[in-house]
């Protein structure tokens, strides 16, 4: 008779969904949120404007330096400007967290 294969042992539920076919991004990119998600299977990060507000309000003291040296290198910008080179700066920094997790 032959053995039952194996239970196979799953770090979450997050982790579980990932051994499929489907890809999980994750819809954030604080860093926190998305070190735990890649540990369990996330293969990258999303962000837009609104992802990006929730990073900063959850970074703020991180963030809050790069934003007033962005006002000083960048005099004439205008808010938006501003908002939208750290919505770039942002999800770059996403990404470098998530090559170095995944390589």
């Amino acid at each position: 008779m032959a053995q039952p294969a194996p239970a196979v042992q799953f770090k979450s539920p997050l982790h579980q969904m990932t051994q499929t076919h489907h890809l999980l991004w994750n819809d954030s990119a604080a860093i926190e949120e998305l070190k735990y998600s890649i540990e369990h299977g996330a293969v990258g990060a999303t962000c837009n404007p609104s992802i990006a507000v929730s990073v900063l309000k959850q970074e703020l003291a991180h963030w809050k330096p790069r934003v007033l040296e962005l006002a000083k290198e960048m005099p004439e910008a205008t808010e938006d400007q501003i908002a939208w080179r750290l919505v770039e700066e942002i999800s770059a920094n996403a990404s470098k967290l998530c090559c170095h997790l995944r390589a």
